[in-house]
C-alpha cells in the first residue's frame, strides 16, 4: 500500500481501539521492550536515549510508563525529548521528567521552558521512533512531516532505532524513498521484528 492510504487506514484503526485494548497493547509493547533492554544492557550501562512523547489524540504508544521503568532500572540513563523547529529540525533536550510540558500545534508534548540543556544528536545511543505502521523491511510511515527522517540522518551510524507499533507490519510500503530511514527493530504487542543482523 501507499503511505497516504496507510496513514488514513491506521489512524482510523488506532482511534477505533477501546481504551482497555489500547492500554493492553501499550503494556504488551512495554514488556517486550523492557525484556530487550534487560538482555542487551547491564543496569550500570551509560545510555543516552531519545524518546517521543505520545500525541494523546492520535492514540500513540504511551511511552511515559516505559521511560519511568527504564529510569528505575538503569542508573546511568539520560533521557532526551525534542522541540520541533520551524525549519524542520529538532532540538534535543535533557528531560528529567519534571519539566513543564506544553503541546505544540500537532499535539506533541514539548518542554515549555526555552533554556534547557541541549544535546547534539551524535551523543544519542537509542531512539524510540514513533510511527503509524511499518513494513516487513523496517520502513515506517509517520505523519508525513519528515522530522524523524531528517533527525535520524544526523545521528551516529550505530544508533539503535526502535519502532513501537500497535499493529503488525504490512507486507511493503510501495512509495518509500531514499530519504526514508528504516528502524533496526520494531516491537508490537504480539512480536519482535528485527531487521538488521547485528541485533
Amino acid at each position: 500500500m501507499y503511505k497516504a492510504e496507510l496513514r488514513k487506514l491506521y489512524r482510523t484503526k488506532r482511534l477505533a481501539l477501546s481504551e482497555a485494548e489500547w492500554q493492553q497493547r501499550c503494556t504488551a509493547i512495554q514488556e517486550r521492550l523492557l525484556t530487550f533492554f534487560n538482555e542487551r544492557f547491564s543496569p550500570d550501562t551509560p545510555l543516552t536515549l531519545h524518546t517521543f512523547l505520545p500525541i494523546r489524540r492520535q492514540r500513540e504508544v504511551d511511552t511515559y510508563p516505559i521511560i519511568a521503568e527504564l529510569r528505575q532500572r538503569y542508573s546511568k540513563l539520560r533521557v532526551l525529548i525534542s522541540r520541533s523547529n520551524p525549519d524542520g529540525s529538532m532540538t534535543h533536550i535533557v528531560w528529567s521528567g519534571h519539566e513543564t510540558l506544553t503541546e505544540n500545534k500537532w499535539g506533541i508534548p514539548e518542554p515549555a521552558a526555552i533554556k534547557l540543556a541541549e544535546v547534539n544528536s551524535t551523543a544519542i545511543d537509542i531512539v524510540l521512533v514513533p510511527l503509524l505502521i511499518f513494513d516487513k523491511q523496517g520502513n515506517r510511515v509517520g505523519y508525513g512531516k519528515g522530522y524523524y527522517d531528517r533527525f535520524l540522518t544526523t545521528c551516529r551510524p550505530d544508533v539503535l532505532t526502535i519502532g513501537l507499533s500497535l499493529y503488525e507490519p504490512v507486507e511493503a510500503i510501495f512509495d518509500k524513498t531514499s530519504l526514508d530511514v528504516p528502524v533496526y527493530v520494531c516491537f508490537t504487542p504480539f512480536a519482535n521484528w528485527y531487521f538488521f543482523n547485528h541485533l
